[in-house]
């Protein structure tokens, strides 16, 4: 029963998926470069681009997060609950 529940709280992130898709195809292309022996300062862009598309979809997450599981959280937990939740949270932003 608490599968269900939870399954509930947690959005739909499969509009993400799309963007992962593209980090890999990224990752991929600098594993390619790598054995290709490309020049240093590409393979350090390219692992930047990756970073900063996994840094995107990390805040998409957390915005999601917030939205609907802390929202919830909100409305429907003990005070206890609640907590535990933000301390997640903080520990995210954190992190």
């Amino acid at each position: 029963m608490k599968k269900k529940r939870a399954a509930a709280l947690h959005p739909d992130y499969s509009q993400e998926l799309s963007r992962l898709s593209k980090v890999t195809g990224q990752i991929l292309g600098i594993e390619k470069m790598i054995r290709a022996r490309r020049y240093c300062p590409e393979i350090v862009q390219q692992i930047r681009a990756a970073t900063s598309a996994l840094k995107a979809l990390e805040l998409s997450i957390v915005k999601g997060h917030m939205a609907a599981c802390i929202k919830t959280s909100a409305k429907q937990d003990s005070s206890t609950n609640f907590d535990k939740k933000l301390k997640e949270l903080f520990e995210l932003i954190k992190n």
